[in-house]
C-alpha cells in the first residue's frame, strides 16, 4: 500500500539509500539492513492479512523518532493565518 511504500521510501533516503519500487521494495531493504526489513514485512504482512494496525502505527513512531517524531503542533493543511 502507499503507507508501505511511504516509509520505505523515507527510511532509504534519510539513510542515503536508493529506493524500490513495488516488488523491488523488500529488496531495497533487505540490502540496507536485513533485520529492519525482516520488521517492516512482518508488520505490513500482519496490517495486510488481519487489519491490525498497532504495530504498523510502533514501527511508524519508532522510525520517525530519531527524526523528532510525530509533528503535529501548529500543522495545519490548508489554513490561512
Amino acid at each position: 500500500g502507499v503507507l508501505a511504500e511511504l516509509i520505505h521510501e523515507f527510511v532509504l533516503l534519510t539513510n542515503g539509500k536508493y529506493i524500490g519500487k513495488s516488488k523491488w521494495i523488500p529488496r531495497a531493504l533487505m540490502q540496507y539492513d536485513p533485520e529492519f526489513a525482516a520488521e517492516f514485512i512482518s508488520v505490513f504482512d500482519e496490517y495486510y492479512r488481519t487489519g491490525r494496525k498497532d504495530n504498523v502505527i510502533a514501527l511508524t513512531d519508532a522510525i520517525l523518532e530519531p527524526q523528532g517524531g510525530r509533528f503535529f503542533e501548529g500543522f495545519s493543511l490548508g489554513k490561512k493565518e
